[in-house]
């Protein structure tokens, strides 16, 4: 099949196949293709929030240190081949290059007559997501890439990408509350899922976690032999956030990084803290050049990112209450004592009440639009939803998409700086339009 078969394809097999929270047939699926993933170094991410912006340090560091690098993300927000790259340094720079559609193709329909001889024995077909799992693995192996960074889709213990034998280690970002029908109603249950990346005799490290997330991630380390490491809190010190980026102290030593949004200093603190962990694995190409280039080289679109000036727009891939809190805690660093003209929109498995709630004392005004997808909760609806939750104090106007809330705004002129979040998923529309942008 070709590229766009393979989109088209997958989208029939969603509607047939729904999602499927065991590892049973994608290990299965692996098995047969001869088990790419533990023939591999890997580095396995989970979390609930950071998880792009962690793993972007850790790629970009390990790259400008002269290792290639494979790298597997979801979900594709620019280019639907960006979730499978390889990242590595060509004369001295980061050169990122996404699977090519050929490569995409051919791997798909060859893992799919591995998923036709599954079903012939009676198993079930494999999903989209497990299908690309174990194509970004294989393709990894044929790139010979000198180690892989996994980011987990969802949760982690029963996730597609969770069927490593033993990582070279495992990274825990921040853990919150998200996806609670599928992980529980719980950030103790939550934690057990994300847990189940942390493996016997694999290393582990995680940014700073609240109590109860804390006390099960030391616990499951301990109980499967793994030992676990956080963040250091009192080493980050002298932390200055700017429109250049942000500048920061972390166990004696200066770095800087060109992302902004507060929350940002602990991700790449523990990204420093992973890539202390594979110095003493034997990385031993990791030097202090590298890390820092590798650091301020990071670039990781929409998160926090502002896009345009006078008004600011702000664009933040925020799309549940943690996010959403963090978002915050950033405007107010960078934005004092201002109220935000907010374009949101939101899927419709997602808490977008708890996230509105959360923004109304930042609002002057909201504009909503409808999320790209069967999951996007129509704009009309949420329109009402936004007017019942602000009691009526807060203008809120249905703008459909992007581009209509652009030309409301201008239109209305609202004034003061813009707010772009709710979700991703939105994002690619944003930046192809060059909507905002008044630089």
């Amino acid at each position: 099949m070709t590229r766009d078969e393979a989109d088209v394809f997958f989208e029939e097999l969603r509607k047939e196949s729904g999602s499927i929270y065991v590892t049973d047939y994608v290990a299965e699926l692996a098995h047969r293709l001869g088990d790419p993933q533990n023939r591999l170094k890997v580095i396995h991410i989970a979390g609930t929030n950071g998880k792009g912006s962690v793993g972007t340090f850790i790629c970009d560091i390990l790259a400008m240190s002269g290792y290639k690098v494979g790298r597997f993300s979801s979900p594709a927000v620019f280019d639907r081949n960006e979730t499978i790259q390889k990242i590595c340094r060509v004369n001295y720079k980061l050169h990122i290059e996404n699977i090519s559609d050929e490569t995409y193709a051919d791997g798909i329909t060859a893992i799919e007559n591995i998923c036709q001889s599954m079903v012939k024995d009676g198993l079930k077909h494999p999903t989209p997501f497990e299908m690309e799992t174990v194509l970004a693995y294989s393709t990894f192996l044929k790139w010979n890439v000198d180690i892989a960074v996994i980011e987990a889709g969802m949760g982690g213990r029963f996730d597609a990408t969770n069927i490593i034998d033993k990582p070279v280690l495992s990274v825990l970002t921040n853990i919150g509350s998200d996806h609670m029908d599928v992980l529980g109603d719980s950030l103790t249950k939550i934690a057990e899922h994300k847990a189940g990346i942390i493996k016997p005799g694999a290393p582990a490290v995680s940014a700073l976690q609240v109590p109860e997330v804390k006390r099960v991630l030391s616990d499951t380390a301990k109980s499967c032999g793994s030992h676990i490491s956080y963040v250091v809190k009192k080493e980050i010190t002298d932390v200055s956030y700017t429109m250049d980026g942000t500048d920061f102290t972390y166990r004696g030593t200066s770095r800087h990084i060109k992302l902004k949004g507060t929350y940002q200093v602990m991700n790449a603190c523990l990204a420093l803290e992973a890539v202390s962990l594979l110095q003493e694995q034997g990385f031993a190409r990791i030097r202090e050049e590298g890390i820092d280039q590798g650091l301020e080289t990071a670039q990781w679109h929409g998160r926090f990112e502002i896009i345009g000036h006078d008004p600011a727009v702000i664009v933040d891939g925020a799309h549940n209450p943690p996010g959403i809190k963090v978002l915050i805690e950033s405007l107010k660093k960078y934005f004092p004592d201002e109220k935000f003209t907010i374009v949101i929109g939101a899927f419709k498995d997602k808490d977008y009440a708890t996230n509105v709630k959360l923004l109304l004392p930042f609002a002057r005004k909201f504009y909503t639009i409808t999320a790209p997808g069967p999951r996007g909760l129509n704009s009309g609806i949420f329109k009402n939803i936004i007017e019942k939750l602000a009691g009526g104090k807060i203008p809120v106007e249905n703008a459909d998409n992007v581009s209509k809330a652009k030309e409301a705004i201008e239109y209305n002129k609202d004034q003061g700086p813009v707010l772009v979040c709710g979700s991703l998923s939105f994002l690619k529309d944003l930046y192809d339009n060059v909507l905002f942008i008044h630089d």
